[in-house]
């Protein structure tokens, strides 16, 4: 009876999981297909729990990529604002410089240069010393020796002891590898040969000089063989010297200059003078006392007096003493006349002043370098001979000679005048010159300027002169404002303007939000197009359109980046010229004249019209350029301006810190959105891991309940076969 019941129940169980197996059978068909299953799950799974964070990260990426390339642009912008007023690349600051005569010198313009007209005349060019050996021939071997070169304060030292040929010589040279003389071998025909030595620089103060072994340079011919007639030294002509008159005067009679009482007079030396320690002063002396001749003395006078006393000059109107006449305030004290107390004082006075005489040594810029005092001569010549090197510390260069004569009974002659060096003269005069140093020397607006080389950047400021050859007249250096240039740079100024401005439109445009798979089919798109097209979308902000269309700091930037062009840097009461862009031929475009695109347009694009920004530069260039910048309340850097206000509005967007007036600093606002961006991409980063890690579990849970859907589907089979086997139906068949 227990048993009969038992099977009763295990048959109803086996019945109802036949009935669930049967239904599971018929929901998933005859097997349950897992892999579809479970890819289906995995799909709706990415779809619910990670695309909306890959979305956002996408966004996130494009409008971090978005501010970057803001960033980059407004960079360009600022640079090309920058350039119209920065005092070294600035156009307003060049010039062009033409010169009447290219063959004698030419110029070339700098940063400060201003415009003008100069005269130039080139008296001499700046050389170099080059001496030549004689012609030897190519195998003869010379005796060694040693000896150096000086040039500039720079020596070498050439050690051809050992002998050999020119070549030999030569090779000397070139293993030295120096920078003070070059040298070369010259075939002058099939068998000899001449070496030739050249300083690098020009000018008297690079002279070169050769020391050591004098037999040694004789027998190559870099010296002459001595000259007795060489070795005397000459005097200065001093008829020829220029002369300077500091005051009183001077005369010149048979090569003896006469400085009168009571003045200084100075000589230009024919050629600068380095001074050295073995430096000479050579002259010939005499002071002699002031001989008064009588001259005959004639007296106008209006008024008639009836006295026999003369006249003081002061009372007159005219006297004739000798082929003088003098007029107006007393010269002298009396004529045979009355004395007169006040000038008598002064007389005095001049009495107890110095009596000596000097002679002194000036620079270019008459800064003195050696003064001595003189020894009365009593009326007869005396030889001078100083060494006036022996003491002094600075070693300068000599220009001019000044004589000084206070004494006022006395006068000071000089003749057989000479500055020289011995040790240098010997030599120097015999070397075997194919050309010899000097200084250039020209006339710049009528005064004489020497300098030591052809390159002169130091005459007129912002422009290097290159002399080339002497003149035989005056020519004309012209040096204009270059307003091509000017131009050119205004027109990237603009240009500029103008790619930002699209910039700004494309990233604050309205676009309707995207989905993922939108995203990706432009992102598609996008890789298919060339690296041009690429790169002008990315310019020009079309790849990363809308992406900034809810920001606030970039919509405020383009409202104020129109406001700095539209409107004057200048307060109303100032009263100037040009105050607009407008004014000097910028503007927004004709729609009907100019074709332009419509987008540019939305943009705020402006146009330059080249004619008329030409002519206001011609006629108002100081108020063009103070338009863009210029200096206000005592500051000695621009500080106003439409350039100067553009480039501080760039900064306080790109900058990566901002240094305030109470010297705390604050980011830039493009640092602040790209730091913004950057930490929320690697939030978004970390969400989406845990997302997957999620997606990863929920999948795992899928997985094993499907493994018991699958372990119950063959469970169900096998219950089934079982029940089927105890059907007495079954069995009967």
């Amino acid at each position: 009876m227990f048993y009969s019941y038992k099977k009763n129940i295990l048959f109803v169980v086996i019945t109802l999981f036949s009935i669930i197996t049967s239904v599971l059978i018929f929901a998933f068909g005859e097997k349950l297909n897992s892999d579809d299953m479970l890819n289906k799950y995995k799909e709706k799974l990415k779809m619910r729990y990670e695309d909306p964070i890959t979305l956002d990260i996408k966004l996130s990426k494009k409008e971090l990529e978005g501010w970057n390339g803001l960033k980059a642009r407004l960079k360009v912008f600022r640079e090309a604002c920058k350039t119209l007023y920065d005092p070294i690349v600035s156009p307003f600051n060049k010039t062009i410089t033409n010169s009447s005569n290219p063959e004698s010198f030419s110029a070339t313009s700098k940063s400060g240069s201003k415009s003008g007209n100069y005269s130039i005349q080139v008296l001499q060019i700046a050389k170099k010393d080059k001496i030549a050996s004689n012609p030897i021939k190519k195998d003869k071997k010379l005796k060694g020796g040693i000896f150096t070169i000086k040039s500039g304060g720079d020596v070498l030292k050439i050690d051809f002891s050992k002998g050999g040929t020119l070549e030999d010589l030569n090779n000397i040279f070139d293993k030295l590898k120096t920078k003070l003389v070059t040298s070369s071998v010259t075939m002058i025909d099939t068998e000899n040969e001449m070496l030739i030595l050249e300083v690098n620089n020009e000018g008297l103060k690079n002279k070169l000089t050769l020391d050591g072994d004098k037999n040694l340079l004789r027998e190559i011919g870099f010296l002459k063989s001595p000259n007795k007639k060489l070795l005397t030294e000459k005097h200065y002509k001093l008829k020829d010297l220029k002369k300077h008159v500091f005051n009183g005067n001077y005369s010149i009679e048979n090569e003896v200059l006469v400085i009168n009482e009571k003045s200084k007079i100075a000589v230009t030396l024919p050629n600068p003078v380095s001074i050295t320690k073995t430096s000479i002063l050579e002259s010939e002396i005499k002071l002699d006392k002031v001989i008064k001749k009588k001259d005959e003395i004639t007296i106008t006078n209006k008024t008639k007096n009836n006295n026999n006393k003369k006249t003081p000059i002061g009372t007159i109107d005219e006297v004739k003493v000798g082929r003088i006449k003098l007029f107006g305030e007393p010269l002298i004290s009396e004529i045979n006349g009355e004395k007169q107390p006040e000038t008598k004082k002064e007389d005095d006075k001049n009495k107890i002043k110095s009596d000596d005489q000097f002679i002194v040594i000036l620079k270019e810029n008459n800064e003195e370098i050696f003064k001595i005092k003189l020894e009365d001569t009593k009326g007869s010549w005396q030889k001078l001979k100083i060494e006036i090197g022996k003491d002094l510390k600075d070693l300068s260069i000599a220009h001019k000679l000044l004589f000084q004569n206070d004494s006022i009974d006395k006068l000071l002659s000089i003749k057989k005048l000479n500055l020289f060096d011995p040790a240098k003269k010997t030599s120097n005069e015999n070397y075997n010159y194919i050309t010899e140093a000097q200084d250039a020397k020209f006339l710049l607006n009528g005064v004489q300027i020497t300098r030591d080389k052809n390159l002169i950047d130091d005459a007129i400021r912002g422009i290097t002169l290159t002399l080339k050859s002497p003149s035989n007249k005056q020519e004309t250096l012209n040096v204009t404002n270059d307003y091509d240039k000017i131009v050119e740079d205004i027109q990237k100024f603009i240009d500029e303007y103008n790619n930002a401005m699209l910039y700004l439109k494309n990233v604050t445009d309205f676009t309707p939000k995207k989905k993922l798979d939108e995203i990706l089919k432009e992102e598609e798109q996008f890789e298919r197009k060339s690296f041009e097209e690429k790169q002008f979308a990315k310019l020009s902000g079309d790849f990363f359109k809308g992406t900034m269309n809810r920001d606030f700091t970039a919509r405020t930037l383009k409202v104020r980046l129109r406001q700095y062009i539209a409107s004057t840097p200048y307060s109303m009461n100032i009263k100037k010229a040009i105050k607009f862009l407008i004014q000097i031929g910028i503007k927004n475009p004709d729609h009907v004249n100019e074709s332009v695109d419509n987008e540019n347009l939305k943009a705020g694009y402006l146009y330059v019209d080249k004619k008329v920004l030409k002519d206001k530069l011609e006629t108002h260039f100081d108020e063009v350029k103070d338009l863009f910048a210029h200096t206000e309340e005592g500051s000695i850097i621009k500080n106003n301006g439409i350039a100067v206000k553009l480039v501080e509005l760039i900064d306080a967007y790109i900058k990566r810190t901002i240094r305030n007036k109470d010297k705390s600093s604050t980011k830039g606002i493009c640092q602040i959105k790209i730091e913004g961006l950057e930490s929320k991409i690697k939030f978004l980063d970390k969400r989406f891991d845990r997302a997957a890690d999620g997606n990863k579990k929920r999948l795992a849970l899928f997985v094993r309940k499907i493994k018991r859907m699958e372990e119950a589907e063959e469970k169900g089979k096998r219950m089934k076969a079982r029940i089927d086997s105890l059907n007495p139906n079954n069995n009967n068949r």
